[in-house]
């Protein structure tokens, strides 16, 4: 696409005095990092020091003023810009610009020196803190900006804009977006020479080869730089503005390898830009520069995080550049397009990370794919939206406000026997947010003892093995928590978006971050099969039989979960079914619970079974089933599929069109269903072998009491939950020791027995309650 600034040359050449002339200078200067100072981008290095330099780090300043308003922007081969590198560069640059006209912006290359990063957690990725090295990065870049005003002549400014789609790829997979846009700034002098040529290209620079992989190198961004040079005439100075590398990867269309590839990818690029800057009108510009430093919201990163960041803008005429104290996804990328194109720009362009690093900001789609598992997404999934909102305000010259929220109001509460009937009702946001509130009080103590206290005693780590080498003098908690939340978030994967916005009124009704609300959910699969609770549930229904008239009736005693308050509740969401859910297992799941199609779902974990894996945990699975299946075979299809619930037994009952049917699923290595259409069906066949013989034997007394029984009725399951074993054993019976209250459903009636735990131990009186069918349902 072709870019014009402003008004014809003619037009000025006629009126010289209409406005003031454009002067531009561009240098460079090398980054002379020694050998033995570590490298920045890459945990895994454990912070050693670098084994040499493959290829120069430069330091690149272009100088651009209109005669009212004068600008440095700098590019900097480096993984991003430390606040104590900025402090440095602004004090000593102070009599070239003032703070506001600098900027400063790094490739994103993953082999930049590192060493400039004097907080403990940054030095996790940036190695042992060298102060000389922010003397040797600011010295360079103070050089660049002084040659490049010195440089200052006559000049003219164009841009344009190309559409790639072989250079890159979202790391999503083919269906997700790329950022298809090379930007490409050109300003030449008065003679027509390119004083410099910046070009902005979202992608990871992280391609150097593991043999190379201690050596201090510029990646593709370098190579761009020298290959455009090489295209345009001595002395143009060529810049690098990494425009959303979050979750994008640089790709070789010519399929080379190592050192070939990152060549292969610069030279591509270097073309495609150059072909960009060669079909330009040139004018003279008329710059606005624009600044705000705005708070940072809080997030899982709270170590990494500053209290606030300098966002910059430049627009010239119909071109707004946003420089973002961040990496950015493509999705991201396409927002601040369309923020800056509605605002009257013609075009927009990114540069990030600019002057500080918020690490990966985000789309909310993009959050959680565990593809990012790797992107250090420290503000949550709304981070990319809170950043287009500080653009957008920037832009109008306005405050930054908050989306406002739709009003969720606040769950109702119907008292219980021995505990409370809970009504969440609305959208997604607005019953995460019910959910949240009701629980902001037990909020703080659960998540010290369950997830931070678990990180510092080392029972709950992140993966990899460079964690046992953590000091142990040394609190792990504030670097291990950001680790840990990115390691857990792909288990959302799978599961719709509007768990995300659940989660997110979740955090706002109990006050605290999606991040930490989700690893508090967590916890429970983390600390073994039982969650770090006795297991003694009991989950059995009768499905009748060819002489049946009453429908099948539904049995399950539950455990207290994480939270440790005894509490069912309604759940009439905007979309869906309503359902019935007894039990609150840790934030969202369902322990057991029963819809308005009469599909009805029980959960329990095996003793002795591995309870970890990579998928969404099976009771947030069980509660989408309830939220959406409205017959046995969906539900069993979906339930079926979550083969990664290791550790898990499901009971599930519903309507087919055969009937009445139910089926047990035990998640082991594989999945085994065990189906029935009539008689008693339990979670525990007495004849299997099974680790907990105490369980056993409650299936047992249920079989000898049931099995040859054509139909029971909910007061004979009621009533048989409430016995304990033979001679009283505690934990013999249905009612043990593991359990806090029962559920009774009867599905083709819609209405369930609830009971919670007496005073004095044992099991209470049951209230029906009825669930009623969704407007839409019926």
């Amino acid at each position: 696409m072709k870019s014009y600034l402003f008004a014809g040359a003619i037009a000025l050449l006629l009126c010289p005095c209409a406005v003031e002339a454009l002067e531009a200078g561009a240098s460079r200067a090398r980054i002379a990092a020694p050998r033995g100072v570590p490298l920045d981008g890459d945990a895994s290095r454990l912070g050693r020091p670098s084994s040499g330099e493959h290829d120069p780090i430069w330091a690149r300043a272009l100088y651009l003023d209109d005669g009212d308003t004068s600008v440095f922007v700098v590019s900097l081969d480096l993984f991003a810009v430390t606040p104590g590198l900025r402090a440095t560069v602004v004090e000593r640059a102070g009599s070239l610009a003032s703070p506001e006209a600098i900027i400063l912006t790094a490739t994103h290359t993953h082999n930049g020196p590192g060493g400039m990063a004097e907080s403990l957690p940054w030095r996790w990725t940036a190695g042992r803190y060298h102060p000389e090295m922010i003397d040797t990065v600011s010295d360079a870049v103070v050089t660049a900006m002084s040659q490049a005003r010195e440089q200052k002549r006559r000049a003219t400014l164009g841009y344009g804009t190309a559409v790639q789609r072989v250079l890159s790829a979202n790391v999503r997979g083919a269906e997700a977006p790329i950022d298809e846009q090379i930007g490409v700034i050109r300003v030449d002098d008065a003679d027509g020479k390119a004083i410099a040529i910046l070009t902005s290209f979202g992608a990871m620079p992280d391609l150097v080869p593991e043999s190379d992989y201690y050596r201090f190198s510029a990646d593709f961004p370098g190579a761009y730089c020298r290959e455009m040079e090489a295209l345009t005439e001595p002395g143009c100075v060529a810049m690098f503005l990494n425009g959303s590398a979050a979750g994008q990867r640089a790709v070789d269309p010519e399929r080379n390898e190592g050192w070939a590839r990152i060549d292969s990818i610069g030279r591509l690029l270097a073309v495609r830009a150059k072909a960009v800057a060669n079909d330009m009108v040139f004018h003279d510009a008329k710059l606005t520069v624009m600044h705000r430093e705005v708070p940072v919201p809080e997030g899982i990163g709270e170590a990494y995080l500053p209290p606030t960041a300098l966002i910059q803008l430049i627009g010239v005429e119909g071109l707004l550049v946003a420089f973002v104290p961040g990496i950015i996804t493509a999705e991201v990328a396409r927002d601040l397009r369309a923020t800056a194109i509605a605002a009257g720009y013609e075009a927009q362009m990114s540069a990030g990370p600019a002057n500080g690093y918020l690490g990966a900001l985000v789309s909310r789609a993009a959050w959680a794919a565990p593809e990012h598992v790797d992107l250090p997404n420290w503000l949550g999934p709304d981070a990319g939206d809170w950043l287009v909102g500080q653009v957008a305000a920037l832009v109008a010259g306005e405050p930054y406000a908050e989306t406002p929220q739709a009003s969720a109001g606040a769950a109702e509460r119907e008292a219980l026997p021995g505990g409370v009937l809970l009504s969440f009702r609305g959208g997604a946001y607005a019953r995460g947010y019910q959910r949240g509130a009701e629980m902001r009080d037990l909020i703080p103590g659960l998540y010290e003892a369950r997830v931070a206290g678990a990180v510092r005693g080392g029972a709950w780590l992140p993966p990899g093995d460079g964690w046992l080498l953590w000091p142990p003098f040394l609190d792990r908690v504030p670097v291990a928590l950001p680790a840990l939340a990115q390691s857990v978030r792909p288990r959302l994967a799978g599961l719709g978006e509007h768990w995300i916005d659940e989660l997110r009124g979740f955090s706002g009704g109990a006050g605290m971050t999606p991040d930490a609300a989700w690893l508090l959910q967590n916890a429970p699969a983390q600390e073994g099969p039982d969650g770090g609770q006795p297991v003694g549930h009991t989950m059995m229904a009768h499905l009748g039989g060819a002489k049946s008239n009453g429908g099948p009736s539904v049995a399950c005693t539950l455990g207290s979960g994480l939270f440790e308050r005894p509490a069912a509740a309604r759940v009439e969401p905007d979309t869906g079914r309503y359902f019935l859910q007894a039990g609150l297992d840790g934030i969202w799941g369902v322990m057991a619970g029963m819809n308005d199609a009469g599909v009805v779902v029980a959960v329990t974990r095996d003793p002795a079974a591995a309870a970890h894996s990579n998928g969404p945990p099976l009771p947030l699975i069980a509660r989408e089933s309830l939220q959406f299946d409205s017959t046995y075979e969906a539900a069993l299809e979906r339930l079926r599929a979550a083969n990664h619930a290791a550790g898990h037994r499901v009971l599930l009952v519903g309507p087919s069109r055969e009937g009445w049917r139910g089926a047990v699923l035990t998640y082991g290595r594989s999945v085994a269903v065990r189906e029935q259409s009539e008689g008693l069906l339990v979670a525990v066949d007495p004849e299997e072998h099974y680790p907990d013989e105490d369980a056993r034997q409650r299936y047992a007394l249920a079989a000898a009491r049931f099995g040859d029984v054509a139909e029971v009725d909910a007061g004979a399951l009621q009533a048989f939950l409430r016995e304990r074993g033979p001679d009283q054993v505690d934990d013999g019976g249905a009612w043990n020791t593991g359990v806090r209250h029962a559920a009774v459903f009867s599905p083709s009636r819609l209405r369930a027995g609830l009971a919670f735990a007496a005073a004095d131990g044992q099991l209470g009186e049951f209230t029906e309650v009825v669930l009623k069918k969704a407007p839409r349902n019926e």
